[in-house]
Parts: C-alpha cells; sequence; structure tokens
C-alpha cells in the first residue's frame, strides 16, 4: 500500500499500528482515517478469522503464539 516504507521502518515499527500511521501520515501526506481505512481493507483482506478480528485502532497487531 506504502512502498516508500523501508524494512528498516517497518522493523522499528514491528507492528505497532499507531506509529505506522504516524509514519504514513508524515511520509504520503495521507489523514489518519485514510490510513486506518486502507488498513481495515488490508486486515480484511486475510484469509483466516484470526487475523480478519484485528482493529487498526489499537497499538499493536502481534498475535499471541498459539
Amino acid at each position: 500500500i506504502w512502498g516508500n516504507l523501508t524494512d528498516d521502518e517497518m522493523e522499528e515499527i514491528k507492528g505497532n499500528l499507531f506509529e505506522i500511521s504516524d509514519l504514513v501520515q508524515m511520509r504520503y501526506g495521507e489523514s489518519k482515517e485514510e490510513i486506518n481505512s486502507k488498513i481495515r481493507q488490508l486486515i480484511s483482506s486475510f484469509e483466516n478469522d484470526t487475523d480478519r478480528g484485528m482493529n487498526p485502532d489499537v497499538t499493536s497487531y502481534r498475535r499471541s503464539p498459539l
């Protein structure tokens, strides 16, 4: 979705959705609402129920081990 984010930036963020949102807003100038909408669309495209239930309004999407 946001191809200008580097692997290093993504590693540093480690799934923190607030930080991803802030970085995207700074880099692309999109509003928080636009960013959260795109994250929701991405999450809804996941194939399993665990991932589909994630909420972009929480601080992290990291999953707990089974």
